[in-house]
């Protein structure tokens, strides 16, 4: 299977999780432009009101041109006392929620510089919990890719995660790989269920705690199958 090329991702959403199951390596783009409102700073979980978005506000040291690797971190406000409020609040009567949290309150307090090393810690912590030995490498340039799987180059889903999966329409042309959620992500129990439909490809700790490691785990290797199946992951 080739190497995925992949963007940076806050608390990733579950197919972006799945995808590293299989591979020995993927590597991680630092050096592109950054782009706005994307999962590179944002992630969304379920709450009792329903799906709420957290983002991480960022400093542009080079305005519109900054990198990834230069992307900064606001602190102005005090968003990650906000965010694991948000969190405590939708996931706190969630079956694995207690087992999990402390852990990974711990690394948002942490106060990061970049959004590169946020989530880099936050990535390794959740890969080592789901026993994926993925090892992650980060670009030093700006990489062009082939989308093909033929190539031999990695495969770039770079812009997959440009906006929430569970939100995109078959028809836009955002939706460039034609992932269809309701196909590769089947339901499982979320604590808010008794007030909202399933909820698909919401940040991976939506699935954690819900199911606890060894159950995530057996879940995003189910949809292992159905990816390698796809015009843009074949074995």
């Amino acid at each position: 299977m080739n190497e995925l090329l992949l963007p940076t991702s806050y608390l990733p959403p579950i197919l972006y999780i799945a995808l590293l199951i299989k591979q020995q390596s993927a590597t991680i783009e630092a050096c592109e432009t950054f782009p706005k409102q994307t999962h590179r700073n944002r992630c969304e979980i379920l709450t009792s009101n329903g799906v709420m978005r957290l983002s991480v506000p960022v400093v542009r040291t080079h305005g519109n041109h900054t990198l990834t690797k230069d992307i900064g971190i606001s602190y102005a406000e005090r968003w990650n006392i906000q965010h694991i409020r948000a969190i405590e609040s939708a996931y706190n009567n969630a079956p694995y929620f207690m087992y999990l949290w402390d852990d990974l309150k711990a690394n948002l307090l942490e106060r990061h510089e970049r959004l590169l090393d946020l989530n880099e810690k936050i990535l390794a912590y959740l890969l080592a919990k789901l026993s994926i030995p993925c090892q992650l490498h980060y670009s030093e340039e700006y990489l062009t890719c082939q989308q093909s799987a033929d190539s031999g180059q990695p495969l770039d889903l770079r812009d997959l995660f440009s906006h929430s999966i569970s939100s995109i329409p078959l028809n836009q042309p955002s939706n460039t790989h034609n992932i269809n959620p309701s196909t590769f992500l089947p339901p499982y129990y979320q604590v808010w269920n008794d007030r909202h439909d399933f909820c698909p490809n919401l940040s991976i700790i939506d699935l954690l705690f819900n199911l606890g490691p060894a159950e995530s785990r057996k879940y995003l290797e189910k949809l292992i199958p159905p990816l390698q199946n796809t015009d843009f992951i074949r074995t």
